[in-house]
């Protein structure tokens, strides 16, 4: 296997357990994709999905914004799941902001911040069904 498919599969593996919200200390993971793909917004996704899962909203923002969203790699995803966080935080405008940035193109997570744009807006549809979550690991390829 190749290091980038090596990559891809620890991400996933990271983002897998994140999202179940097993009680696995996957920031080894999330080390090895930050220090092998630092232009790559996949390892503080990874860390910003923690955050999430901790409930600790501040700390996903703060990440993603500092290190997902500048991103070289996969960063209109680091800006899907920045929209997410800062809707949970109750900062509506600023989530459709965000959310506004990346809406429309054809990707996962524009599609996704097109959902929540528009529940931001008052639309009755649930986003959680369309969380690009499972996606994001592909982005560990560029």
């Amino acid at each position: 296997m190749g290091a980038n498919k090596d990559l891809k599969l620890l991400t996933e593996i990271g983002f897998s357990v994140t999202l179940r919200g097993l009680d696995a200390n996957v920031d080894q993971i999330f080390d090895v994709v930050e220090r092998e793909k630092p232009e790559n917004a996949a390892g503080p996704i990874g860390r910003a999905l923690q955050a999430l899962v901790r409930r600790d909203l501040d700390t996903a923002i703060d990440i993603l914004k500092t290190k997902g969203v500048t991103a070289a790699v996969a960063a209109k995803e680091a800006k899907s799941i920045l929209a997410l966080a800062l809707k949970l935080a109750g900062r509506d405008a600023e989530s459709h902001r965000v959310a506004s940035e990346i809406a429309g193109d054809d990707s996962n997570a524009a599609r996704f911040a097109t959902k929540l744009a528009k529940a931001s807006a008052g639309a009755e549809e649930d986003i959680h069904d369309h969380a690009p979550a499972p996606q994001f690991a592909q982005a560990v390829n560029a």
